[in-house]
């Protein structure tokens, strides 16, 4: 080993240091702020008192035979089993619990911003990822007990380990491996298989390469053998999910089977173009040129991709609708807004925007990268239209990735080509952006619908309940007994 080679791992590792701090400062203080408050959100109130932190405490009593057949959480358990692994070990305390909580938190923004050091500066990296860090539903998961950080961390390093360049057979069979954490995580993200079997694919394709066509077709012998080990590695995730679903007769814990059954979104496409049309207004210095080249050299595409956005979300119901999952955030505004027979002005309006916009931050990368790109944003669409609730707290961490992602990619391309100009602006953008979150984080704990941290838990749904949305009901047939692996029957 050279001593340059040393050097050259040293600045590597020196760059994601300090782009994972720059990623997280801004999530710590706001962290700090909130904590100190001693204040809850409701929402978060309810989901927190009657559901995950019971959950945690649970298996801490069980601990280390845990039961998984029947706790409350819709979630698969590994949120849960790691707080109660930390109670077992350093107590049961709930400011213990939220701490790591908030360790889980700090871990998504700073592999994010350490991920994207290697394409763009650190400090650009690490501002990159601030509206991820400041959005409410990072920082409350983040602050309070709530299980879905843990699956954000899963799936960004799906994402970042699929965009590596060149994996090799030793990265394909980590993904798999790491594919069980994500299962564990949330049952939801096992469609991240796919970037596994899509890794393996390209992983012979040059970095450099521009054509989608060479990029999927070339080296037909190499991609077949990765393939394969793509696929025996991704067999004990896929096979942990069946014994979870084979265990619970259903893909969550019995009491939650009428909440969670017969669930289907097709708005998912339409609603996440929407999302990434919002989000995307604050990147306009990055993707504006491209957009401009393309409309003077290729309307058709422009046309094509607003087509296809309307289309979206006018051939599936797309107005607010509380029973079928369609609510909060965007779908909040659209209750507000005029329809046009089952669709929403609103998002027929942001769904044809956010198509351009996703069209305009693709075509600038490498074939690989937005084969990717491509493939994680169809697998999560796909993964969102199979449940009941298209819920913004559900979509808007990804999609806050998912452009981050594709900025730092865009501005990677930019600075190869004409010495990045645009940077600046989309640095203020996503600094801007992540104000705004700020001020809703800092507003949520003392609204009208917040309480004192430590206040009874309020009153759950009842199993009569005549809400929309049926409540968790307890199970009759009793849980299996506890083993090392409860769900085989």
């Amino acid at each position: 080993m050279s001593e340059h080679d040393g050097t050259g791992r040293d600045l590597i590792t020196r760059n994601r240091l300090t782009a994972a701090a720059v990623a997280a400062a801004p999530l710590c203080m706001v962290w700090l702020a909130i904590f100190l408050t001693h204040r809850i959100p409701w929402r978060v109130h309810y989901d927190q008192s009657l559901y995950h932190e019971p959950a945690i405490r649970t298996f801490l009593d069980q601990w280390p035979s845990v039961n998984l057949y029947d706790y409350l959480s819709a979630t698969t358990p590994g949120y849960h089993l790691i707080l109660a692994a930390v109670g077992a070990v350093f107590g049961d305390s709930t400011t213990i619990m939220r701490i790591t909580s908030g360790v889980i938190a700090v871990a998504l923004v700073g592999l994010c911003g350490a991920a994207m050091s290697s394409r763009v500066k650190p400090v650009v990296a690490g501002v990159l990822t601030w509206p991820l860090a400041c959005s409410i539903y990072v920082v409350q998961s983040g602050v309070y007990l709530l299980p879905d950080n843990l699956g954000w961390l899963g799936v960004c390093a799906m994402v970042v380990m699929a965009l590596r360049t060149n994996p090799g057979f030793l990265c394909i069979a980590f993904m798999g491996f790491w594919l069980m954490f994500v299962v564990m995580a949330r049952q939801l993200h096992a469609w991240t298989f796919g970037l596994v079997l899509v890794a393996a694919w390209l992983s012979n394709v040059d970095s450099k390469e521009m054509y989608i066509g060479p990029a999927l077709v070339g080296g037909m012998h190499r991609k077949v053998k990765t393939l394969a080990v793509a696929i025996v590695t991704v067999l004990p995730a896929l096979l942990l999910l069946y014994g979870f679903v084979r265990m619970w007769d259903g893909p969550v814990p019995p009491r939650f089977g009428l909440q969670y059954s017969g669930g289907f979104n097709a708005a998912s496409t339409a609603f996440l173009l929407s999302l990434i049309a919002v989000i995307g207004v604050f990147q306009l210095p990055v993707f504006l040129p491209t957009l401009v080249s393309l409309w003077r050299t290729s309307k058709r595409s422009i046309f094509v991709s607003a087509f296809s956005g309307m289309a979206a979300a006018a051939i599936t119901p797309t107005m607010y609708d509380y029973p079928a999952g369609r609510r909060s955030g965007l779908w909040n505004i659209a209750a507000k807004l005029p329809n046009i027979g089952h669709s929403s002005v609103l998002i027929l309006a942001l769904s044809t925007l956010g198509a351009i916009v996703f069209l305009a931050l693709m075509k600038p990368l490498r074939a690989r990268d937005r084969i990717v790109m491509c493939a994680t944003f169809a697998g999560f669409c796909i993964a969102s239209a199979a449940g009941v609730e298209l819920w913004q707290r559900y979509t808007e961490p990804f999609i806050l990735m998912f452009i981050a992602l594709l900025v730092c990619m865009n501005i990677q391309r930019e600075a190869s080509q004409v010495g990045g100009s645009r940077t600046v602006l989309s640095l203020i953008g996503s600094i801007v952006l992540a104000a705004g979150f700020c001020g809703l984080n800092m507003t949520a704990p003392f609204g009208s619908n917040s309480v004192q941290v430590g206040e009874p838990a309020p009153p759950p749904k009842s199993a009569d309940d005549t809400s929309p949305i049926p409540a968790p009901v307890d199970v009759v047939p009793p849980p299996p007994p506890h083993g090392i692996l409860p769900w085989v029957k």
